[in-house]
């Protein structure tokens, strides 16, 4: 079982659709679930942080083709089944829910341009 029932998820936002900043080919839906199992290593898995705040500020590494340049969002998520902790407070989970788009905090540039 899972530590909190939310957890949080810094994401591209691209004609009110979500997409991993990380692989774009990973699309965010709404109260639809996504399943990866969570494997040590970042070997698999959905990334999430227990805060907005930390989520916004997440370290994403950098990859050709990534949505790096994409507008943000944050997304408020429920995550269950195993999981992984790393020590910069990212968690991975198997599962994911994307329940509510939180936006950026304010003063917060939406992309990072």
């Amino acid at each position: 079982s899972s530590l909190n029932e939310y957890y949080y998820k810094l994401v591209a936002k691209l004609n009110g659709k979500y997409y991993s900043i990380y692989d774009p080919s990973v699309e965010y839906r709404m109260n639809h679930e996504l399943t990866e199992r969570a494997m040590p290593d970042h070997k698999g898995g959905y990334y999430v942080y227990a805060t907005p705040k930390e989520a916004v500020f997440a370290d994403i590494p950098c990859k050709t083709g990534g949505l790096f340049m994409a507008p943000r969002t944050v997304l408020r998520v429920k995550a269950w089944g195993d999981f992984v902790v790393y020590d910069s407070g990212k968690l991975s989970f198997s599962h994911i829910m994307p329940t509510a788009d939180l936006g950026l905090p304010r003063g917060y540039k939406t992309s990072k341009a």
